[in-house]
């Protein structure tokens, strides 16, 4: 996929689309709104993919995502912030735009973009991944290799 990334602290910026590129995708960063609606501009075919900061030093990623999704359809966007508010997020749902905390992996982002939308969950919406249909059995005291066959011979050989 071809992504917009925009994320202010530099840091996160690298670390993020590195992770991205690692996975395949074709990554263009931004520092902030207006660098990115240039960009668009002067490249409006050339994004799948809009992953944005919410707050940034020349707007808001929740404004601009809103905006760069009225203008075009097709693409797929989301948020990814620490701070949003609950304006802000009851802005998103009602958009139906996807939200996530800080810090997380980005494959998880990328996951929610491309799962249909029959499949998506009220926790994959917040950043969260689905909780399995049954719960996970109880963790008996022993530990697995306490079973092992050969677990007389393991313990007398680190004794000895």
């Amino acid at each position: 996929m071809r992504i917009l990334f925009i994320e202010d602290e530099w840091e996160l910026n690298e670390v993020a689309s590195e992770q991205l590129r690692v996975m395949g995708h074709q990554v263009h960063t931004m520092l902030g709104v207006e660098q990115s609606r240039r960009y668009m501009e002067e490249h409006p075919d050339s994004i799948d993919v809009i992953i944005a900061d919410h707050r940034l030093p020349d707007g808001q990623g929740v404004k601009f995502v809103i905006e760069a999704r009225k203008a075009n359809p097709r693409l797929k966007v989301a948020v990814v912030s620490g701070c949003l508010t609950p304006d802000d997020i009851a802005l998103l749902e009602q958009e139906g735009i996807h939200y996530f905390t800080k810090p997380l992996l980005y494959s998880t982002v990328l996951r929610a973009l491309t799962r249909p939308p029959h499949m998506l969950s009220e926790s994959f919406a917040l950043g969260n991944e689905p909780q399995a249909a049954s719960p996970r059995p109880k963790r008996t005291r022993k530990r697995g290799w306490l079973r092992w066959p050969f677990r007389k011979q393991l313990v007398e050989s680190t004794q000895g």
